[in-house]
């Protein structure tokens, strides 16, 4: 999971140097990895998945077209990225702890769907679906996937929680807008046929992470730290609120 692909101080953890994914993505290229999206991962003719990296990227930063894109090209990868539609061509105004910074508009989008890159949805506004109703929901999410598939001509079927925030009404709703799979945000679990597809584990990358760091995620050695999350989180949920329905974050 990344988000930022740039060097901006302002973002903290979640700009990684183009210098630092390029290398990243070299990695897996010469490793016989390849860099795939959602849609290439769960295709009927895919080859060997063991061999497959599912690259993902949220909220639709301007740098994704500048600087992620053309490494992917250059490498022969894939991926998918999770936009929020209401904010494409704008900024990350949701963002209150950084200056807002620009996003991909809908023509570089376009550019990028054509070239074999997928998009899904981080619904419409970005917003925090733990205090929205489900009609609420279902309207970002319709909304959403109505609009990034106006404007690339492909079905939209991948989403994103935005913030992480997942909750167990949302199978449901995703089910009913014509969703396939949901990503949680920064869980670091393993993946497997019995992974609920609308529960699906990232490993986020981050700005710091080291090369060697880069390749224990790929290889799935940080799956210790999915545990220590959930048993905070249970901690937190059942001693300190135990009201709380929500689960996941980042």
């Amino acid at each position: 999971m990344y988000h930022s692909i740039s060097e901006t101080p302002r973002v903290g953890r979640y700009a990684v140097a183009p210098s630092r994914f390029a290398a990243q993505m070299e990695w897996l290229a010469r490793t016989g990895h390849r860099g795939v999206s959602v849609k290439d991962a769960f295709g009927s003719d895919v080859g060997d998945r063991r061999r497959f990296v599912v690259l993902t990227f949220d909220d639709g930063w301007l740098d994704n077209y500048t600087d992620a894109f053309p490494i992917l090209t250059q490498c022969g990868f894939s991926a998918t990225f999770f936009v929020p539609t209401a904010y494409v061509g704008r900024t990350t105004a949701w963002w209150r702890e950084s200056p807002a910074y620009p996003l991909m508009n809908w023509e570089q989008i376009a550019e990028m769907a054509a070239a074999g890159m997928e998009f899904g949805s981080h619904t419409a506004s970005h917003l925090d679906l733990r205090g929205l109703d489900a009609d609420r929901v279902a309207e970002e999410l319709l909304t959403s996937k109505r609009a990034i598939e106006g404007r690339t001509n492909l079905p939209v079927v991948s989403f994103a929680y935005p913030h992480g925030y997942f909750h167990s009404a949302m199978r449901e709703i995703l089910v009913k807008t014509g969703y396939q799979y949901g990503f949680l945000g920064v869980t670091y679990g393993r993946n497997s046929g019995r992974t609920n597809p609308y529960e699906l584990h990232r490993t986020p990358v981050w700005c710091g992470d080291s090369l060697v760091q880069f390749a224990a995620k790929v290889r799935g050695w940080y799956w210790w730290r999915h545990y220590a999350q959930r048993l905070g989180r249970w901690g937190r949920r059942n001693v300190l609120d135990p009201a709380a329905s929500w689960t996941g974050g980042n």
